[in-house]
């Protein structure tokens, strides 16, 4: 329980009473106000409606319309004329003839039954509040309910006023006792003023001086124990300190991210790893209940669920903060030697890198698994076909022979592929790859010579750069097999009679070389710029196969330039072209795995 002064403890029963009081004098007095003011509303409306039926018998059907708006304007006041059945003869404000049947209402029943009928209610031809006085009448000689009616007047500025007067008043009485509990009250506060300096100097940690003891019993009393409780503390603060600091250096080495709040989830402690999950900073979160800390209704579900929780929970959340990453959440109560609860510890360990291999792992599987079930299930079809009789026809056997022989070749392509991914995914020592400072000239132009045959059956020019002595740190075979891949998928994608260029440039500022190919083929949609260098991932499945392409060339170009340290660069404007790049850093080659 939340200790308070003395002076509040006496203070609030007094505001209480003297508020209570005014505020039940308010209440009387604008109940009172209010019924006189309807009151004298009600009088004077059946006077004017009285008034306005004896009218009536001096006057015929032909001019009751003229006399009901006159009279209307001439006292503000508006005036119905009702018949027997209800209906409405004349009315001041609105045209009599299309205003509903007013047998219903209950201030006219009672003027039809010849008593006086009093009602309030909004006009639902008017949309205000107004207060109707229904009074028997006689017109033609025929009975007839005469109704008057005037809005009610606001009775807020009214009301308004009285309660800045309360408000006045109350604050007078407020002060003056204030001021009378303090005057007495001063003697006592001050010896306790005094023991609450010592008590927060011994809370800080200063626990010498000792107390001086007043003359007072029971606050002498309260000194002396007071004083025994600081030779106490005195013991105990060096063990607590020293728990502490050897439960933060556990904490802080925590990989770990670990959270406890108490029974209100109102976080207690949270160490480095859970400051830096959740973007706090040190210290800060301590205090706060959790959901104005934490933002993830999923850490906030989980952590109800663990405070009413009798056993350990365990569950795999989902936070989002400058990207998406996946905990694994553990949460167990906290309970003191009764075992009554005391909160909850939780511990979310990231999960996310494990998260992603898993899905690549499995998407690499059931994409090495739809790249070989085509060939394999071509070829198992041809073979049965040759079994069933397709051997008798040279021609066709022939035929069905070539295209087994081509979703082999296809099968062997993807196998060696998948063997230059795992060989290249190994640290170069491992990998036996050997790398050298050296010029590119003599890659460029093998790797030219290599594509040569396919570039003159497509009648595509191959525009090399001019011989320079730009050279950097490489392995002539894996850059010369980056750029055939290159250079094989932009002779695939041009158009015939086109020009794939290349060109080589030196970045001073980043201490690289680059190597652009450049097609004018058919470009690729920015939707698929980021997945581009996935495993198996094709832009357009049907032509990437029509070209025998296996889904790893990119995959392999950007795994080669791993090796070397450097990164692979694509921009492309579809219906244009599109530039591959391989960026050759200077620098001794890196393990891609960092």
């Amino acid at each position: 329980m939340r200790r308070r002064r003395l002076l509040w403890q006496v203070y609030p029963p007094l505001v209480v009473a003297a508020l209570f009081g005014l505020l039940t004098t308010s209440a009387l007095v604008t109940r009172e106000f209010r019924r006189t003011y309807l009151d004298q509303v009600a009088l004077d409306l059946r006077a004017r409606a009285v008034l306005f039926a004896q009218a009536l018998t001096h006057t015929n059907g032909e001019s009751l319309g003229l006399l009901t708006r006159r009279l209307g304007r001439t006292t503000g006041t508006r005036l119905t004329v009702v018949d027997a059945e209800g209906r409405v003869r004349a009315d001041s404000e609105h045209d009599a003839a299309s205003m509903e049947n007013h047998a219903e209402r209950p201030e006219i029943a009672a003027a039809l039954r010849g008593d006086t009928g009093l009602q309030e209610h909004v006009s639902r031809t008017l949309g205000v509040p107004m207060m109707y006085v229904a009074v028997p009448g006689v017109l033609a000689g025929k009975p007839v309910a005469v109704r008057a009616a005037v809005p009610l007047a606001d009775l807020r500025p009214t009301l308004a006023a009285f309660g800045r007067w309360f408000a006045w008043g109350a604050l007078a009485i407020v002060l003056l006792g204030a001021l009378a509990v303090t005057l007495s009250l001063r003697g006592v506060g001050r010896g306790v003023e005094d023991l609450r300096a010592g008590a927060g100097r011994f809370a800080a940690g200063e626990l010498a001086p000792a107390l001086d003891v007043p003359r007072t019993l029971e606050l002498a009393e309260l000194a002396e124990a007071l004083n025994a409780m600081a030779r106490q503390l005195d013991e105990r603060l060096a063990l607590v300190l020293r728990q502490r600091n050897e439960l933060a250096a556990v904490l802080g080495s925590m990989v770990e991210a670990v959270v406890a709040v108490d029974a209100d989830a109102r976080v207690l402690n949270a160490n480095p790893s859970a400051a830096e999950l959740f973007g706090w900073a040190p210290g800060a979160a301590a205090g706060h209940l959790l959901h104005e800390v934490v933002r993830n209704r999923d850490v906030q579900r989980f952590v109800e669920r663990t405070l009413a929780a009798e056993e350990r929970l365990a569950a795999d959340l989902v936070h989002f903060d400058r990207e998406e990453r996946y905990l694994r959440a553990t949460g167990s109560p906290l309970r003191d030697a009764e075992g009554r609860s005391l909160g909850a510890l939780i511990v979310l360990h990231d999960v996310t890198r494990l998260h992603r291999l898993e899905n690549l792992r499995r998407d690499f599987a059931a994409n090495v698994s739809h790249e070989l079930r085509t060939p394999i299930t071509s070829i198992q079809g041809y073979v049965e076909a040759l079994q069933e009789g397709a051997l008798d026809d040279p021609e066709q056997a022939r035929r069905f022979l070539d295209t087994i022989a081509r979703h082999t070749s296809r099968l062997a392509a993807i196998i060696e592929d998948l063997l230059t991914l795992a060989r290249l995914e190994q640290t170069p020592e491992a990998a036996g790859l050997v790398f050298a400072t050296g010029p590119l000239d003599p890659v460029l132009a093998a790797a030219a010579q290599a594509c040569a045959a396919k570039a003159a059956e497509r009648a595509i020019t191959l525009d090399l750069p001019t011989p320079s002595d730009l050279s950097a740190r490489h392995n002539g075979s894996l850059l010369e097999s980056a750029l055939i891949n290159l250079l094989d998928n932009a002779l695939s994608y041009s158009e015939p009679g086109s020009t794939v260029k290349v060109t080589l440039t030196l970045s001073q500022a980043r201490g690289e070389v680059a190597i652009a190919v450049t097609d004018r083929g058919c470009g690729i949609a920015p939707e698929h710029l980021p997945r581009l260098f996935e495993r198996f991932y094709r832009v357009d499945r049907a032509r990437s196969r029509q070209h025998g392409g296996t889904g790893l060339g990119l995959a392999i170009v950007k795994h080669i330039m791993a090796v070397h340290g450097g990164r692979v660069e694509v921009t492309s404007t579809p219906g244009t072209g599109s530039t591959f790049t391989l960026c050759v850093p200077g620098g001794p080659p890196r393990n891609p795995a960092a």
